[in-house]
């Protein structure tokens, strides 16, 4: 757990020591850099322990954009993301919801409706993949904003055990 490293400074990002040591760390199983994750650490790690990594927490890395989705697609056997506060877009968070196929946690998930949403209307003429997601919670600052959107979850996402989250009626 590297934490937020540079508490999301710019000029105190990692140095290349750093990405020479994770380079070596082939049985990794959770990391978590927060606010300073990039897509050369993400592909550092996929190239060391795409098959061994289970948890993966990079949230409030706004360096993480849709362009580092297919590195982040590498990782086979994650069962559990941090995304919140990156710099995906609904249909990136849609994208790695659809093809992580081990994903059942989702810390912070905001996103979660927003991507369902988008995965409603992209695959509305064919059959909807369910997912494994048995875990999600909201923050404290995002609301499910209509009934729809809690039936998206329940229809996609059908082995929810565990959730928080917060309702208000507009």
């Amino acid at each position: 757990d590297l934490g937020s490293s540079s508490g999301g400074r710019k000029e105190q990002m990692l140095n290349t020591s750093v990405l020479e040591g994770l380079e070596k760390m082939q049985h990794l199983v959770q990391f978590s850099l927060k606010y300073n994750c990039r897509n050369d650490i993400l592909n550092t790690l996929s190239n060391s322990c795409r098959n061994t990594l289970k948890v993966l927490d990079v949230e409030h890395s706004n360096q993480l954009t849709d362009e580092s989705i297919p590195t982040l697609l590498k990782f086979s056997k994650l069962t559990e993301l941090g995304i919140s506060r990156t710099n995906f877009t609904a249909n990136g968070q849609a994208i790695i919801i659809m093809e992580m196929k081990e994903l059942k946690t989702l810390t912070r998930g905001d996103f979660l409706c927003d991507a369902l949403e988008w995965i409603d209307w992209e695959k509305a003429k064919c059959k909807k993949q369910k997912f494994k997601i048995t875990n999600f919670w909201a923050s404290e600052v995002y609301f499910f904003h209509s009934t729809e959107q809690m039936e998206h979850v329940s229809d996609l996402c059908p082995l929810i055990e565990d959730m928080l989250f917060m309702f208000t009626c507009q």
